[in-house]
């Protein structure tokens, strides 16, 4: 049995060669592929086929929902240029975003370097898997995924995803209409902070302290300890070892757990093992005060280096 697709740009492309074809029904077409049908056939087809669709060395980024919403993509602009309701993928004119459903998954390809936002609305209760990877066209893997699992959904429910690249996708939660949080992979939600309006972890009640530190040259480091009972994220602070310039090395939004530190190395350091986003852009060599800062500029820990 052949798999409908809806709302296919039937001028996107040309086939070439094998005996993949179209098939009109009513106001939808159908595609009869080479080797049969199968649930998910008609996905690999596009990934191993995408360069007919854009000519660019570059693949797409593919976003995928598998749960009961509805989604709506906005570029930077606020454009509305995709989107997907009652299960149904709905044509946008002069849009380079194509959306699909298989299997009750929804599926929009995105052109990938490009700034884009997802607004996401929730029409059952259930449990959201949400995916945004990257794609080789050549080999059909991903060179870069982000999965968020057990994301927790009931009737009416908001949620903005801002997608700048795969490894900084954001996944927001509203009540309201307000932004109240942000869901990390795993699904936990870390509310924001009910009077400066930002994670919990940018509040100058954060509590994430600086630990210990070695100053070693070849082997430096600096430890952020997270001490309280609930997740926390470094999202928007800054390290310094001045205090003419507090906002020298911007942390990278890492979450740390309840009761976990993490190290960030120094800039001469060949300490590992630390994600390559984790160096910060001085050196520690004592006698000197490192500080914590928020976005906001208030000092959130002093440690003083012996």
């Amino acid at each position: 049995m052949n798999d409908r697709v809806a709302n296919w740009p039937f001028s996107a492309f040309s086939l070439v060669g094998g005996t993949q074809r179209w098939i009109r029904y009513g106001n939808d077409l159908h595609m009869l592929m080479n080797g049969g049908h199968y649930s998910g056939a008609y996905l690999y087809w596009m990934r191993t086929n995408y360069a007919f669709l854009n000519a660019t060395a570059v693949g797409p980024m593919l976003i995928a929902f598998n749960c009961p919403v509805d989604i709506r993509i906005y570029e930077s602009q606020e454009r509305l240029v995709g989107k997907i309701i009652d299960n149904v993928a709905i044509d946008i004119e002069d849009s380079e975003v194509f959306a699909f459903v298989i299997d009750d998954t929804k599926h929009f390809f995105l052109p990938s370097g490009e700034v884009f936002t997802a607004k996401i609305t929730a029409t059952g209760d259930g449990i959201m898997t949400y995916t945004v990877e990257i794609l080789d066209v050549l080999s059909d893997t991903p060179t870069s995924i982000r999965t968020f699992e057990n994301v927790r959904l009931y009737q009416g429910r908001q949620m903005v995803s801002e997608i700048t690249s795969v490894p900084e996708t954001l996944l927001l939660f509203l009540e309201n209409g307000e932004t109240v949080g942000e869901i990390i992979e795993d699904g936990t939600e870390i509310r924001f902070c009910d009077i400066c309006k930002v994670r919990l972890c940018e509040c100058p009640e954060a509590n994430l302290y600086i630990r210990a530190v070695n100053i070693d040259e070849n082997n430096g480091w600096i430890e952020i300890r997270n001490p309280t009972n609930r997740v926390l994220s470094a999202r928007g602070m800054f390290l310094s070892n001045d205090d003419s310039e507090l906002f020298m090395w911007q942390l990278p939004a890492i979450i740390i757990r309840q009761g976990e530190s993490v190290r960030v190395r120094t800039e001469s350091s060949n300490f590992s093992p630390v994600h390559k986003r984790m160096t910060a852009n001085f050196d520690v060599v004592g006698s000197e005060i490192l500080r914590l800062t928020c976005f906001t500029g208030n000092v959130l820990y002093e440690f003083e280096v012996a």
